[in-house]
């Protein structure tokens, strides 16, 4: 079976890696595809949580 958006084209599907996957999804109780989105972007372990829970003060303290 193929996968075809609304408009008819295939979808090209993004490589992630199962093992950050697993993490994300068992660290912070997420679901398995936002945790794949989480590992296709490449979020950095130890930023996950400020991702998913965006603040203005990290933003400027990032920032810096």
């Amino acid at each position: 079976m193929t996968s075809l958006s609304v408009s008819g084209k295939k979808w090209i599907l993004s490589k992630y890696n199962q093992k950050d996957l697993a993490f994300i999804k068992e660290t912070f109780s997420l679901d398995e595809i936002t945790s794949k989105l989480l590992s296709i972007r490449n979020i950095k372990k130890e930023e996950i949580n400020s991702f998913l829970n965006p603040s203005i003060k990290n933003f400027f303290t990032k920032s810096k």
